[in-house]
């Protein structure tokens, strides 16, 4: 697994988000702050995250590996993301995972 942190901008259609912290077995999120928007148009939402990537044979380095760390988060959040900053990447064995989950 691959831990990766940074701070994520999406578009959020909710005027407010039900809760501050998301948590699921691969990824936590955490508001940071909501820029309401005027009009009829999606505010954003800026988040910082932590995620857990599975690892890919076709990454050799750990670098290759922030290419990545959008469309997965894309998946978590099913909203439109504006920006993702990836601020930290580093392996993660199996047994520190399993102590991050619980």
């Amino acid at each position: 697994m691959i831990y990766a942190s940074g701070v994520v901008t999406f578009l959020s259609n909710d005027k407010k988000m039900t809760s501050k912290k998301l948590k699921r077995k691969t990824i936590a999120l955490e508001v940071i702050e909501e820029i309401p928007s005027e009009y009829d148009l999606p505010g954003k939402t800026i988040c910082k995250y932590v995620a857990l990537l599975p690892r890919s044979y076709e990454c050799k380095s750990l670098e290759d590996y922030t290419g990545r760390v959008k469309p997965f988060l894309q998946k978590s959040i099913r909203n439109v993301i504006v920006s993702v900053q990836v601020s930290h990447l580093n392996y993660a064995s199996y047994h520190a995972v399993a102590s991050i989950k619980k």
